[in-house]
């Protein structure tokens, strides 16, 4: 039996998840922060705040999870943007993640 000691744990393991499920907790909440304070956070538009901070932060793997489901988790939860819409921003997140490994990979 293998086991793990604390050491071997990586700090970025533990908050990986733990940033995804904040994104969209942020994202999810951001109508009804909007709509309580009178202030229109998503002039911020915190889906592309989030995910330029995942590729600042993490993998391109959690940064392309985040391009897909962000605007899906919003669609399904709030149901805004609308199906068109939400569908062109997740290319549109989609685009920007791929353009920005691209580009850092030519440029090495």
């Amino acid at each position: 039996m293998k086991t793990i000691s604390i050491s071997q744990i990586n700090l970025r393991d533990i908050i990986k998840p733990l940033y995804v499920g904040f994104v969209l907790a942020v994202v999810y909440f951001v109508p009804s922060i909007s709509h309580a304070t009178g202030y229109p956070l998503y002039l911020l538009e915190p889906m592309r705040f989030f995910l330029i901070l995942s590729i600042a932060l993490f993998d391109k793997r959690i940064s392309y999870l985040l391009a897909l489901t962000i605007p899906l988790f919003s669609f399904l939860v709030s149901g805004h943007p609308f199906f068109l819409k939400m569908i062109i921003i997740s290319i549109e997140l989609i685009t920007n993640v791929y353009l920005y490994y691209l580009i850092f990979r030519v440029t090495k």
